[in-house]
């Protein structure tokens, strides 16, 4: 039910909001940023995303990518403890819109980044969360396993 919500909210979004020029914005968006972090400006890439989720609304399916921009960006940068919060939402964001069935290459890229996240920590329960990240990977696309 709630994939169906979001999915309408979509539909029902103004024609700007929605659509290939969308999400040729979001991914611009997202480059944008990749390049801020790479330039040593993580606080902008992560603002610039920020900023857009707020004015796209956070329960918008175009905030999703941009929230799972982040987590990436933070874990890549070696900064895993401050993308948990971020991890633990788009765990919840997957479970509860049930994205899987509905957009998995989506959820695997946001399975991987979550993965990267719980990887880049060094306790048990960090190691545990990793390890199912990992099984659900597999069991989407077997051939993405980061046990290969």
């Amino acid at each position: 039910a709630g994939t169906r919500q979001w999915l309408h909210a979509e539909d029902s979004a103004p024609a700007a909001d929605r659509g290939p020029a969308a999400d040729d914005e979001t991914e611009s968006l997202r480059a944008k940023a990749r390049e801020a972090a790479a330039g040593g400006n993580l606080a902008a890439a992560l603002d610039t995303l920020e900023d857009a989720r707020r004015r796209l609304g956070e329960r918008s399916a175009r905030a999703f990518p941009l929230r799972m921009e982040q987590a990436r960006l933070l874990a890549q940068a070696g900064h895993a403890q401050a993308a948990v919060p971020l991890a633990e939402e788009l765990e919840h964001g997957l479970e509860a819109r049930g994205l899987a069935d509905w957009q998995p290459e989506l959820c695997l890229e946001a399975l991987c980044i979550c993965h990267a996240v719980w990887s880049g920590l060094e306790t048990p329960e960090a190691r545990t969360r990793a390890a199912t990240i990992a099984a659900a990977i597999c069991r989407i696309r077997p051939s993405r396993s980061p046990f290969l």
